[in-house]
């Protein structure tokens, strides 16, 4: 792993502060660069803006409340020219170097994948450091020392913002409760000490092979797709499954079942008609000047073939449940004061078909059947979950646009994802059964979001040879409870 570190050639005008090159660690982060230089100058943020602020944001009566200002990811309210003279040093191509080496395979905006508060490791920021490599969520342990990354004063838990800011800090490196982060002890000073940093080194094996696998080379091989409401801080191993699927021979924690679904090479090399894909977008124009065609009746179809694959594949253990399926679409049942029991797998099962569909036919009292609507989004997207549209109609975006898909091609992710959601919204309404059941609950928008959602990923490799592959992982846990009968 190269340390690269942008130096240029000594300023005049770095005289003029307390600064040394050689306090600069590879892999720092702006914010630790920008409290050291605080730190040795006896200065606060607010003079940070003044020195290195663009034309445009000394222009700004308030600095410290303007949020792109203090952004230490793209560093956008701050001057290069400013930091090259003052700092002598490439601040700028440094920060973008490291972040591309971080994030060149993932979907998305960059600033996404890295934390909006500070997370330091325990050790480094006793020595006064801090790194990029702390802030990036794939990361859950110091790669210099092993230990698990913290976001919290030791002292008064308070957590801190990772931005250009005096918020809840006394002086650089010392919380507003008191306790310092970094503090020098006798006889030792601060320079010795940010120096004495430059012999750490990454012994974390799989973060070099993540950055491998960032390398332009192997980056350009394939797309990555993923659902973009997944928390990959809630995922230990996020960083462990991407390499897996990427086949940089590295294998997931135990307890963990990795599956591999590839299509046929057939599907990539179809010559066919391509009548209802998105018109090509015109760089000039935005996303919804140019993505005239309407995708609806599509998902719709492809939603609803799925939904009745899984029907199948519920059939048998859902046909005993038949009479109490029934009794649950009845408004009457739900409210009868005479019926005393639900079955929670009729109640799991038809709230789950209710919150697809979007509206189901409810018996009601007098025996007139009605169309009881939910009125949660557009009828056109029937059998497509409230909570699933806006992904899937952007991922039909970014298959046909980005990855330059074929219709086939599409078809084939999106029944892929659309049966991995639907099971896991099934999942998420048997875990809420026995208690909605026992309460009654009358549910019109779902109470759950992506609780318990399998990680997973759509690889589109490039190479038109090679077939599309949908990777999840799921974890060995406890069946959830279903109550089959009243006499069970």
């Amino acid at each position: 792993m190269k340390n690269q570190i942008h130096f240029l050639e000594p300023s005049p005008l770095i005289k003029k502060f307390s600064w040394n090159n050689d306090w600069i660690v590879p892999f720092e982060s702006p914010w630790g660069i920008f409290e050291k230089f605080k730190y040795a100058n006896r200065i606060k943020s607010q003079d940070i803006f003044n020195l290195f602020g663009t034309q445009h944001l000394n222009k700004l009566k308030s600095t410290t409340k303007n949020k792109s200002a203090r952004n230490l990811i793209t560093l956008e309210g701050l001057d290069n020219t400013s930091l090259i003279k003052i700092l002598n040093f490439q601040l700028k191509r440094h920060n973008e170097h490291i972040i591309s080496k971080l994030t060149n395979v993932l979907p998305g905006n960059q600033s996404i994948y890295f934390h909006k508060h500070l997370r330091f490791c325990p050790k480094c920021i006793k020595q006064g450091y801090h790194s990029i490599y702390h802030q990036f969520k794939l990361m859950h342990v110091c790669p210099f020392h092993m230990v698990p990354l913290t976001s919290e004063c030791p002292k008064c838990k308070m957590a801190f913002l990772y931005e250009i800011t005096d918020s809840f800090t006394l002086e650089p490196f010392r919380c507003d409760c008191g306790y310092y982060l970094f503090s020098p002890k006798k006889g030792k000073s601060y320079s010795a000490i940010w120096k004495k940093n430059k012999k750490l080194k990454v012994t974390l094996e799989i973060l070099m092979r993540w950055e491998k696998l960032n390398s332009s080379s192997i980056a350009n091989k394939f797309h990555i797709n993923y659902h973009p409401e997944i928390d990959l801080t809630n995922y230990q191993d996020a960083m462990t499954k991407i390499l897996e699927a990427a086949d940089l021979s590295t294998n997931t924690e135990q307890g963990t079942t990795h599956n591999i679904i590839k299509s046929t090479p057939l599907i990539r090399t179809l010559r066919e008609e391509q009548h209802y894909r998105f018109i090509k977008r015109d760089q000039t124009k935005s996303i919804e000047e140019t993505s005239t065609y309407d995708n609806t009746k599509e998902i719709y179809r492809l939603s609803k073939a799925t939904l009745n694959s899984i029907n199948r594949h519920l059939e048998k253990s859902m046909y005993k449940h038949k009479k109490c399926i029934k009794d649950c679409t009845s408004l009457y049942f739900f409210h009868s004061p005479k019926i005393n029991w639900i079955c929670p797998a009729a109640y799991a099962y038809v709230f789950w078909q209710v919150f697809i569909k979007a509206e189901l036919k409810f018996i009601c009292t007098n025996d007139e059947r009605r169309r009881y609507n939910l009125g949660l989004y557009h009828s056109n997207y029937d059998f497509t979950h409230s909570q699933d549209i806006t992904y899937i109609r952007d991922l039909y975006w970014w298959l046909d646009n980005h990855c330059d898909c074929k219709p086939s091609e599409i078809n084939w992710v999106l029944k892929r994802v659309l049966i991995h959601l639907k099971m896991n919204h099934f999942n998420n309404w048997t875990r809420i059964s026995i208690g909605g059941s026992n309460e009654r609950r009358f549910y019109y928008e779902p109470p759950f979001k992506l609780e318990g959602l399998p990680f997973y990923l759509i690889l589109i490799p490039k190479d038109k040879s090679l077939p599309l592959e949908f990777h999840f992982w799921e974890e060995e846990r406890e069946p959830y409870l279903i109550i089959h009968s009243k006499e069970e």
